[in-house]
């Protein structure tokens, strides 16, 4: 009898802020999977730890077993999942682009929006240079955010206005 998560291999974490990673241990425990987070983001667990707490939420402090580093690629099965770090939201922020047609973009990237910058780590020109590098991607790649509804990227290159005036002008 197969059960869920017998296959899944990794914990992929966009972003170290608590609303992304504070099961992850959880996670890797029950499913002994390995979890994946960019470096530029260890500094941010602390901070994490003590924002679940504010908010009472269970906290076990992640052991990260892989730390990614810029533009590398992992092979999980039949996956090919490259990482774009994109920094912006956080220091460490990556979007993992699966097969060359799925787009998982955490807080970089929403359905009519984009990452804040106003949180520690936060920078408004590293996220500007993020964004015109997702950009570049092609429009049929399918983007599933870290919060909210899923859309593509040709969609939000014509519908998104705050993306439209930073790719055109560099400011909303």
């Amino acid at each position: 009898m197969k059960f869920l998560g017998d296959d899944v291999k990794a914990i992929l974490i966009t972003h170290a802020h608590f609303d992304h990673i504070a099961s992850a241990q959880t996670l890797k425990r029950v499913l002994k999977a390995k979890i994946y987070l960019h470096k530029a983001d260890l500094k941010l667990l602390p901070l994490s730890r003590i924002v679940a707490a504010t908010y009472g939420i269970e906290w076990t402090d992640p052991e990260i077993d892989i730390s990614l580093s810029n533009d590398e690629v992992l092979e999980l099965d039949d996956l090919i999942i490259k990482v774009l770090h994109t920094p912006g939201h956080t220091p460490g922020s990556v979007c993992f682009l699966v097969n060359d047609s799925i787009l998982f973009t955490g807080d970089t990237l929403f359905k009519g929006g984009i990452g804040r910058t106003d949180f520690p780590g936060g920078d408004w020109n590293s996220m500007i240079s993020s964004l015109r590098r997702l950009s570049k991607l092609p429009d049929n790649i399918i983007v599933y955010p870290g919060h909210g509804e899923s859309t593509t990227l040709g969609a939000e290159k014509k519908c998104n206005e705050l993306l439209r005036k930073i790719l055109e002008h560099g400011n909303p």
